[in-house]
C-alpha cells in the first residue's frame, strides 16, 4: 500500500443476501473513513454486480464470463477478515482457474490491448512523467511480472507468490529472467515506489505524476523533499531537479521487450502442444 492508497476488496458470503450486502457496505464505509478508501469495483460485473456473492456464484462467473485481467488481479488475492476460512476456500477454489488463464484463447492480445487502453487514457502531456501508468512505469513492471507468473506458474509453483519483488526473485531463480535484468528491475521498481511515496507525502494527495521539467520551482521542492539533508547544498538540489526533469520515466527502467518475450513463450507452447515444455525466457539485452 501507498501512504495515500485504496484497498481493493471482493466479498464472498454464505448466504449472499441483503444482510451480507449491508454488512459489506458498512465495512467499506467505516474502513474508508478510518484508514484507506475501500473499493469493491474488482468484483464480478464490477460496480454493476452484486456486492456479495456465494462461492458457487463466484466460481460460475470466473468460469464463464471473467476476462483475462480479472484473473490477473486475483494473483494478489488473499483472505483478510470476516470468515477467514471461507476466504481461504475462495482463494484455493479459484487458484486453478487463475493458473490456467494463460491457456485461454487471445490471452496475450487481451493483455496487450488492456495495456494499450491504460496508456491511451493517460493524457499526452503527463504520460512521460506518470510513475504508475505511463510507459516504463510501475504498472509495466507489475504487468510484465504477472504475465510471466501466469505463463510459467501453471507448472512451476515456486512462482505463485503475491509480492512483485518476491515474484521477480522467483523468476530469476527459475531462469525465466536473467539475474542482471531481474536485479535491475527490482532496483528501478523500488526507486519508483520511493518516488511515488515522496510525491504523496508532500501534500497527502493520491498522485503519481512527477512535476513538469519546465516547472523549476516544483522540481526543486520535490527534490528537496527527496534529498533533504542539512549537509546537501542548494546547488545539489537544483542539479537533482534538472536530473529528474531531463531523464523522464522511460530512462529509469529497462522494461522494453518483456511483452514480446511473453508472446514468444506462448507461441512456442502452442506450436509444441505441450504446456510446460516451453523453454525459459531469455534474459533481456
Amino acid at each position: 500500500l501507498n501512504y495515500v492508497s485504496d484497498v481493493d476488496v471482493i466479498f464472498v458470503a454464505e448466504p449472499a443476501d441483503g444482510a451480507s450486502a449491508r454488512l459489506a457496505g458498512e465495512m467499506m464505509r467505516i474502513g474508508s473513513a478510518a484508514f484507506f478508501d475501500v473499493d469493491a469495483a474488482l468484483r464480478p460485473e464490477g460496480k454493476a454486480g452484486s456486492l456479495t456473492r456465494t462461492l458457487e456464484s463466484h466460481v460460475a462467473y470466473y468460469k464463464r464470463w471473467a476476462k483475462t485481467w480479472e484473473f490477473q488481479a486475483l494473483l494478489k488475492a488473499r483472505a483478510m477478515t470476516g470468515d477467514v476460512a471461507l476466504g481461504e476456500k475462495y482463494v484455493e477454489t479459484l487458484a486453478p482457474l487463475v493458473w490456467s488463464a494463460s491457456e485461454r484463447e487471445d490471452f496475450v492480445s487481451d493483455v496487450q490491448a488492456m495495456r494499450r487502453r491504460v496508456i491511451e487514457n493517460v493524457p499526452d502531456d503527463i504520460r512521460a512523467r506518470e510513475l504508475k501508468l505511463g510507459p516504463g512505469g510501475l504498472r509495466d513492471v507489475e504487468f510484465a511480472v504477472q504475465l510471466l507468473q501466469m505463463v510459467h506458474g501453471r507448472t512451476d509453483e515456486s512462482l505463485r507468490v503475491r509480492s512483485t519483488v518476491a515474484a521477480l526473485r522467483a523468476l530469476m531463480d527459475g531462469g525465466y529472467v536473467g539475474r542482471e535484468d531481474g536485479h535491475s528491475l527490482i532496483d528501478h521498481y523500488a526507486f519508483m515506489r520511493m518516488l511515488e511515496h515522496r510525491l504523496q507525502l508532500q501534500r497527502l494527495k493520491r498522485t503519481h505524476t512527477l512535476p513538469p521539467k519546465d516547472d523549476e520551482a516544483a522540481l526543486y521542492d520535490f527534490c528537496t523533499e527527496m534529498y533533504r539533508d542539512k549537509n546537501v547544498s542548494d546547488a545539489t538540489y537544483k542539479a537533482a531537479a534538472t536530473h529528474f526533469g531531463e531523464r523522464g520515466i522511460m530512462d529509469l527502467i529497462g522494461i522494453i521487450g518483456y511483452y514480446d518475450l511473453v508472446s514468444m513463450a506462448l507461441i512456442v507452447q502452442q506450436a509444441s502442444g505441450k504446456p510446460g515444455d516451453e523453454p525459459p525466457l531469455l534474459p533481456l539485452k
